[in-house]
């Protein structure tokens, strides 16, 4: 093969490593575009935040929000009951181990202490301090 059948050869499998790292880069692109825009989404869209995730933005997920915790403590005479993040439960095994919690206002029967649940409804301001008022309470099976 002469030298310059070999450099037409290099070149057009270049131009074919160029196309697949451009298509390549552009799937990338809108994969990551997807990863973001799901992140974004308030939980009024259906997106099941995390406690820590809620707290740590509470003002990125305004109107009805869905999270998901373990449950700490609770007090039926106050109505109210905290929930802790289910990834630090799952490290530690325990539902002390962490000194941030999510209190959540429940008028209804309380559950289980160290138990997975679900809570529908909105953040409140109450005595200075945020709440979550939950309109709706579910058991969740651990995956």
């Amino acid at each position: 093969m002469t030298s310059r059948k070999r450099m037409g050869t290099w070149v057009t499998v270049g131009g074919f490593v160029l196309a697949g790292a451009a298509l390549g880069a552009v799937w990338w692109g809108r994969k990551q575009a997807a990863i973001v825009r799901a992140s974004n989404a308030t939980s009024s869209t259906g997106v099941i935040l995390g406690v820590e995730e809620l707290m740590r933005e509470v003002d990125r997920h305004p109107g009805e929000t869905h999270v998901e915790g373990v449950v700490r403590s609770t007090s039926a005479q106050d109505h109210l009951l905290t929930l802790i993040d289910t990834r630090e439960f799952d490290e530690c095994g325990v539902t002390t181990c962490t000194s941030l919690y999510l209190p959540v206002r429940w008028t209804k029967e309380m559950p289980e202490i160290g138990g997975r649940i679900r809570v529908s409804g909105h953040v409140e301001k109450e005595a200075d301090k945020l709440i979550f008022v939950a309109q709706t309470l579910e058991k969740v099976s651990h995956p």
